[in-house]
């Protein structure tokens, strides 16, 4: 699970910001959740699980400016 977190997070910026756009953006909740899991980080996990609802409505904002400056998603830092 930690590899499919890695080449998410590997992506290039142009894929980043395509995968933030607001009805695709539940693909970062699910990287969230999985790398929760992987990492056994109780934040990113619930983090990730709360992102699928509100993330559609709000969130996917967050992580559109995140991809446009380049900087990591809220919730998925560390290791």
């Amino acid at each position: 699970m930690k590899d499919l977190v890695k080449s998410f997070e590997s992506l290039p910026k142009i894929a980043k910001i395509i995968l933030a756009i607001p009805c695709l953006d539940i693909i970062w909740a699910i990287v969230r959740i999985i790398k929760g899991v992987a990492y056994k980080n109780a934040v990113t996990l619930i983090a990730g699980i709360l992102w699928i609802i509100p993330g559609a409505i709000v969130c996917w904002l967050a992580d559109l400016i995140c991809a446009i400056l380049g900087k990591d998603f809220f919730f998925m830092r560390g290791e």
